[in-house]
């Protein structure tokens, strides 16, 4: 646990040939950017140069990618400032009430864990595990490269191949996991040091690869994730009583989860956790509105072109969808396949999905103060 994020972190701390001030001066001369990522279900690399810059960009890149060393002694750094971060949780009321949130959605399911890690798998973490990782997920079939701008496509493939088709690696297994499946509901209640209180509500969510999912986004900016939803209006406008709040559909590897949270004040927690509740089953007895659900679909398909506008996104896009099954020029049908979605569906889906007596609910309060 943490694991990824770690080695994602060392990553650019220098190769066989180059240290990390090497590779830093390097991208700096050149105006360019490098960096790393790593999610809940990838790790990868990232870059914006100009065009004619493109053999010094394939350069660095393929000495990064085949010959990190991930140096001790950084990792010993990282780890204290991981720790710190974890140490850092409760900062947020958000990622603190979120890392409980997840911790009882997923029982069985790695989903249940922070991406930091914690204080107790850090310090287990060596270099070795590191680069054992990284050997073992570094292969060819496991890897995806998008390189979008004004390219010679012709002359990228021939590189690509020349500089990353020899990659050492056998075939690559990955294990596929589902959530152990939540039968009662489950309310808790935390308490943390900040003047604010927050109610999170999750259920067990949808595959990347479902057609469920698309419904799923139309339904949750229907309750709360857009300035139009029934949450927003209900909670914001007609009782004054939140400072934050959303609701969205994250789709995963073998698990799903869907969540809506309301930042306000102890006292609002109740009838908040009553209104949102009521909102649901409203939704999966009566469905939804005509306009509400084109509002939500116009809302989304916007979004989601504005999240596009450059190279560096796109190629973002492109390259998970490939990576996780869905195709990479799937971009391509997103409005047709969100316009695809029936009305009717939706009451479907919040009767699979939005089952109350499945859900998880986390209320964060303040601390008690002693007098």
């Amino acid at each position: 646990n943490g694991i990824s994020q770690l080695m994602s972190n060392l990553w650019l701390k220098g190769t066989k040939t180059k240290s990390s001030q090497d590779i830093a001066e390097f991208i700096e001369s050149r105006g360019m950017q490098l960096w790393t990522d790593s999610g809940r279900n990838s790790f990868g690399l990232r870059m914006n140069f100009l065009k004619e810059d493109l053999e010094d960009a394939f350069g660095i890149m393929a000495d990064i990618v085949h010959n990190p060393t991930f140096p001790s002694d950084e990792l010993d750094q990282l780890k204290e400032l991981t720790k710190v971060s974890i140490h850092k949780r409760k900062d947020s009321i958000q990622r603190f009430s979120f890392w409980h949130l997840n911790k009882a959605l997923f029982t069985q399911h790695p989903y249940r864990m922070a991406a930091e890690g914690e204080v107790e798998s850090i310090d287990k973490i060596d270099v070795q595990q590191v680069k054992d990782f990284y050997a073992r997920l570094r292969t060819p079939g496991n890897m995806v490269m998008s390189v979008v701008g004004d390219i010679d496509t012709e002359q990228i493939l021939e590189k690509g191949k020349k500089v990353f088709g020899q990659l050492p690696g056998t075939s690559l297994e990955l294990t596929t996991l589902s959530a152990e499946e939540i039968t009662v509901p489950i309310e808790s209640e935390i308490s943390l040091d900040k003047e604010q209180a927050m109610i999170c509500v999750g259920f067990q969510g949808t595959e990347i690869k479902s057609e469920d999912r698309y419904g799923l986004d139309i339904l949750m900016s229907i309750l709360g994730s857009s300035f139009s939803g029934r949450l927003f209006n209900k909670v914001r406008e007609e009782m004054g009583q939140a400072y934050t709040l959303s609701g969205y559909s994250m789709p995963g590897i073998g698990e799903g989860g869907i969540y809506i949270y309301v930042l306000s004040k102890s006292e609002n927690l109740d009838s908040l956790k009553e209104v949102i509740q009521k909102e649901i089953e409203d939704v999966r007895r009566n469905g939804v509105k005509d306009k509400e659900f084109e509002d939500a679909k116009r809302y989304l398909k916007g979004n989601f072109k504005a999240d596009l506008q450059t190279n560096a996104d796109l190629a973002f896009q492109a390259t998970l969808d490939e990576l996780y099954g869905i195709g990479f020029d799937h971009y391509l049908s997103y409005d047709k396949v969100i316009d695809g979605v029936t009305k009717d569906s939706l009451k479907e889906l919040a009767l699979k999905y939005l089952n109350w007596d499945q859900s998880v609910i986390i209320l964060t309060k303040p601390e008690k103060k002693e007098e």
